[in-house]
């Protein structure tokens, strides 16, 4: 046996060891995990549940990831049989597709096997949930189920009303806002529980790069169009446009630092700002009246960082903003939902709702 494949034999024997432990929860409050990204092999469909024979609809979202995209992995575990193999990949969108249709270099497991769960504490006495969105009184909840400091076993999200749920090991729900995972966002290494809020367009193309749950950059409830243009400097970005959007609240779409606060005047962006989203991720709001942030500040989704103008170069009232990966632009993904290029995209924005 050559050392390569021995080193895979005991990879997979470690793997098989833990699953018959029943899987080793995360350290506590951990918020995500390593990442490496593949190639897809054919079009991959996105499921809540490691199994083949699931309909479209609350376990899987069609077309999830197109062949050639990029497919960003967490971790790995074993399934339904699918093609030959049992592996299992766990996105960052939080969703599984066949290991089979990866293309990782290996039959074998190339990353660490997938926990049963991850605990947080709890911020406040929580009462624990029938169904996600529950009020904290209603029908089927459980009283003060989880107290303030409290380790919460979480073992899948979802969204509900505009806001992310957490499902525990007692197949209750709680609100995410109340756990200390370390992030406003969905937590990498967590699968969903459901697709709702899971679109196709996860992955493909130049918008493979983008970070995963970026949230539109306005107040719950506002609608907007988002405008692309082939002839767009730089192309990927996206002009916001509404009625009476001048003054408007612009909002950060991840947690993040603010890197840049800067006016070029009446040339170029004008007013603009930059956060940074860690792993290579950047975005940048652009034609701003106001900033409200300053360089170093670390600020959350949905944190005001200033207002919709028309300064620089622009033309009317609007928001020029773009996401970028390790410097480069890329095409842009919101709610996990890619924007149209080149067209018009209507949207609806959930953040802060």
């Amino acid at each position: 046996m050559n050392l390569a494949k021995a080193l895979r034999t005991a990879l997979v024997g470690a793997v098989a060891c833990a699953s018959l432990t029943g899987g080793l929860a995360l350290t506590e409050g951990t918020a995500s995990a390593a990442v490496k990204t593949y190639p897809a092999s054919a079009n991959l469909d996105g499921r809540t549940v490691k199994k083949v024979d699931v309909k479209v609809g609350k376990q899987r979202v069609s077309d999830m990831y197109a062949k050639g995209s990029s497919v960003s992995i967490v971790c790995q575990s074993p399934g339904e049989d699918y093609a030959g193999n049992n592996i299992w990949d766990l996105t960052t969108d939080g969703v599984w597709v066949p290991d089979k249709y990866v293309k990782t270099g290996v039959d074998g497991y190339v990353m660490g096997k997938c926990s049963s769960y991850k605990s947080y504490k709890a911020k406040a006495d929580l009462n624990g949930r029938k169904s996600k969105g529950d009020s904290a009184n209603a029908p089927g909840s459980v009283v003060d189920k989880y107290k303030a400091g409290q380790s919460v076993k979480v073992k899948c999200q979802a969204t509900a009303k505009g806001a992310i749920w957490d499902k525990t090991t007692d197949n209750l729900w709680v609100p995410d806002k109340y756990l200390k995972t370390g992030t406003d966002d969905f937590v990498q290494g967590l699968p969903r529980c459901d697709t709702d809020g899971v679109s196709a367009g996860g992955g493909g193309g130049d918008d493979s790069g983008s970070a995963s749950n970026l949230r539109t950059p306005f107040d719950c409830g506002q609608s907007w169009t988002a405008k692309t243009y082939s002839k767009h400097r730089p192309k990927n970005a996206v002009d916001f446009q509404a009625p009476n959007a001048h003054g408007k609240n612009v909002r950060s779409s991840a947690p993040g630092k603010v890197t840049k606060v800067a006016n070029r005047g009446n040339r170029s962006y004008g007013r603009y700002i930059v956060i940074d989203h860690g792993s290579g991720v950047t975005t940048l709001y652009a034609h701003l009246s106001a900033q409200s942030v300053s360089v170093g500040q670390r600020v959350k989704t949905g944190t005001i960082i200033g207002k919709v103008g028309n300064t620089g170069g622009s033309t009317g009232p609007h928001l020029h903003y773009e996401q970028k990966k390790n410097g480069t632009p890329v095409r842009v993904k919101l709610n996990g939902v890619a924007i149209k290029y080149y067209g018009a995209t209507g949207i609806k924005s959930s953040t802060g709702c």
